[in-house]
């Protein structure tokens, strides 16, 4: 299941705590690490900003 928003508000950024719920299920669910750093490419592109700590991640 992919979650798509219907009214996006423009202005809006991905923060750190998503993406580490986002990650940890991923990875509980085995996903690879190839597409785990997509979704950190994703997040980090919407938000530049959390760039360091999602790396950690």
């Amino acid at each position: 299941m992919t979650y798509t928003v219907k009214c996006p508000k423009p202005g809006l950024k991905t923060n750190t705590d998503y993406v580490r719920l986002i990650v940890c299920g991923l990875r509980e669910h085995r996903v690879s690490d190839e597409y785990i750093a997509k979704v950190k490419a994703i997040a980090v592109a919407n938000n530049p900003d959390i760039a360091a700590e999602v790396e950690k991640l």
